[in-house]
């Protein structure tokens, strides 16, 4: 929680330059930006992100600047890094930071070589773990040029096989991070009036993600199928920020839930589908609601299906991978019942 100082024993801006990848959704960004909002007023943060939903940082009162990642236009990957290394340097020249914070699962080339420039800067790797299995030994390699690795926890983290798992003594572990605390999330009243949703209705969230390298379309015909004709249930459908294939067709009678940040309308709903990457399955299980976790199994992403799996055996959730669709009607009406939601 943001800490009261004060404003007499505050003198010259300590200031933070936090930097973050543009992902396949907005969990690096949003984990830089619930790092920020809890910072004591004498530490101000600035952005640099290459997240198209650039935006929000604004939203929450920071100032944020953008860049491009090189695969967004087609760019050279060498180019691009000597681009970034004198963008970041312009960036330290200009607002003095004396600390860097990373969030991203491959710290950059430029940041290597803009640790060997700035000696006297403190470098911080915020670095998610579950990561596949075998993936990431030139990431792991490049943790040599951080003052501090730390590692957001992780609800499954019993269940993590990745690299990250054998390096306890070398990184700072903290409870998972997500962006608002409970009193922001509004209760179910709240929610539903918000978004127009009876209070009698089973209202149904589809929260699968961005879409941009994973496809969810057998998944989505059938909820279609399974609830588009149910008499009193509310579809909603999550629209990512930065999604550059978004479905052009809605689910039958769906709304559509947009904005930043989506959490707090949570509540409102009776169960959620929903993939199960770091940020959507914090949320989604920290506030209770009854979710069918449907990983993205994109090998460029996290282990979502170790996760799906673990909240299952726990009880938080039911795991359906995406060519399981008969799984998939089974746990949509078994979660209709009370007694198992």
């Amino acid at each position: 929680r943001p800490r009261r100082i004060d404003p007499a024993r505050i003198r010259s801006p300590r200031r933070v330059l936090m930097l973050s990848p543009n992902g396949i959704g907005m969990g690096h960004l949003t984990r830089l930006l619930a790092v920020a909002r809890r910072l004591p007023p004498a530490i101000e943060p600035v952005f640099l992100t290459m997240s198209q939903a650039v935006g929000v940082v604004g939203q929450y009162g920071f100032h944020g600047e953008y860049l491009p990642y090189h695969s967004y236009y087609g760019g050279d990957a060498d180019y691009w890094n000597r681009g970034l290394l004198a963008r970041l340097q312009a960036m330290i020249g200009f607002y003095d930071p004396r600390v860097l914070l990373f969030d991203g699962n491959m710290p950059y080339a430029a940041l290597t070589e803009l640790r060997r420039h700035c000696p006297e800067r403190r470098f911080v790797w915020l670095r998610r773990g579950l990561w596949r299995p075998d993936a990431g030994k030139a990431a792991i390699e490049r943790a040599v040029s951080f003052d501090l690795v730390i590692e957001p926890g992780e609800f499954a983290t019993e269940a993590d096989r990745g690299l990250t798992r054998t390096r306890g003594g070398q990184v700072v572990r903290v409870p998972p991070v997500t962006l608002l605390d409970d009193d922001e999330i509004l209760d179910r009243a709240e929610a539903r009036a918000e978004l127009g949703i009876a209070p009698d209705a089973l209202a149904v969230l589809v929260l699968l993600g961005s879409q941009n390298n994973f496809d969810y379309r057998r998944v989505r015909q059938t909820l279609a199928a399974s609830l588009g004709e149910q008499a009193g249930v509310v579809l909603v459908e999550a629209e990512w920020l930065i999604s550059e294939n978004q479905p052009t067709e809605r689910l039958p009678g769906a709304s559509t839930l947009s904005g930043f940040p989506m959490a707090r309308l949570f509540r409102a709903f009776d169960l959620a589908v929903s993939a199960a990457g770091y940020n959507s399955f914090h949320e989604l299980i920290s506030i209770g609601i009854p979710t069918i976790f449907v990983p993205n199994e994109n090998p460029s992403m996290d282990e979502q299906e170790a996760r799906a799996a673990w909240a299952e055996r726990a009880g938080l959730g039911v795991a359906v991978r995406v060519h399981q669709q008969d799984r998939l009607r089974w746990a949509l009406h078994a979660l209709q019942a009370p007694e198992v939601a």
